[in-house]
């Protein structure tokens, strides 16, 4: 294009040939675009945005952002707000203006969450309400150790004969389970020597089915197998 094209001839040439006009295009650097606009002065550029309608501004946003991108000192365009008052352009660039701050206040804001102690505050924070949510279970598992251990402390002073029968009527249902593990030595090496009674396998089948591990395992040791 020559050096005498004007701002519109050149916004029709773009169009018609379907130059490239994204800002910081990293295919062809929309070149052609820029370079034929290098060659009109700022001022016939900023005359030429103020003749443009809003339905062209919002149609070819990328070719007007590329145009303030060009002649604004900054890129931004805020300089150029007050030669374009009154217009569509202005209100066009200012909307523009406002996206780019709004996204610079956002990575801001980003930032300032990524900064060594912000990130140690939300780790405490993950922390507490880590600890308050598994408080309660916390608090029961340590209710049943401490049950766990005053049963077995009972436990060591009962003798095996009796041993069945005093976990029935003494252990709570939920230490049932683990109290399984923890007399099944001594109950087996005890049915090992004296025949289990019938009465008492049936306990121990009982005790398999409803808390299975090793009442399960215990029973299936003793369980007499059925007549062939």
């Amino acid at each position: 294009m020559s050096k005498s094209t004007s701002f519109a001839e050149l916004i029709d040439v773009a169009i018609t040939r379907h130059w490239c006009t994204r800002p910081l295009c990293t295919t062809c650097g929309s070149h052609p675009f820029r370079n034929a606009l290098k060659q009109i002065l700022n001022e016939d550029v900023i005359a030429g945005l103020r003749e443009l309608s809003d339905d062209f501004l919002s149609t070819n946003d990328d070719m007007f952002r590329l145009i303030i991108q060009e002649i604004a000192f900054f890129h931004i365009g805020g300089e150029l707000l007050e030669p374009l008052a009154g217009t569509p352009a202005a209100n066009h660039l200012q909307r523009n203006i406002d996206f780019i701050n709004s996204k610079y206040e956002k990575r801001k804001a980003y930032e300032a969450t990524q900064t060594p102690e912000a990130l140690e505050a939300r780790r405490s924070e993950k922390k507490l309400l880590s600890e308050q949510r598994t408080q309660p279970h916390r608090e029961r598992k340590a209710t049943q150790d401490s049950l766990i251990k005053d049963t077995v402390e009972a436990l060591n002073h009962v003798d095996e004969e009796k041993l069945l029968s005093f976990i029935l009527q003494n252990c709570p249902e939920t230490l049932l389970r683990p109290i399984g593990g923890i007399a099944y030595k001594r109950l087996l090496s005890h049915y090992r020597k004296i025949k289990i009674e019938q009465t008492e396998l049936e306990n121990l089948k009982i005790l398999s089915e409803k808390y299975i591990g090793y009442w399960q395992k215990l029973y299936s040791k003793l369980s007499i197998p059925a007549p062939q």
